[in-house]
């Protein structure tokens, strides 16, 4: 069973939804030479251990930055993981990366 609601919601482990975002837009935009522009919405898994799976771009204009994109997603793990009822369970998130 994947969540995409969770009473508990995974959390980044350095902050917020803003923190995470920061922190992608910096690692993709340090290893590019010219300026990313558009937005990349990335879907991925967060499970009970707090790792990240099937880390994947859902919209995007150019598939070398959405690779970048889902890269530094998937170096953001762990996370803490979200939680029903008192217990862990698998959530799929859904971000907007915005350039």
């Amino acid at each position: 069973i994947v969540y995409t609601r969770a009473q508990t919601m995974p959390q980044f482990r350095e902050g917020d939804e803003k923190a995470f975002v920061r922190r992608i837009k910096s690692k993709v935009e340090s290893g590019n030479n010219q300026r990313v522009k558009g937005t990349y919405t990335t879907t991925f898994i967060v499970e009970k251990d707090g790792s990240l799976s099937d880390v994947r771009i859902v919209e995007g204009q150019d598939e070398k930055i959405g690779e970048q994109v889902a890269g530094a997603v998937k170096s953001t793990e762990p996370w803490s993981p979200g939680a029903d009822k008192g217990q862990p369970v698998r959530v799929q998130m859904r971000v907007p990366v915005q350039f």
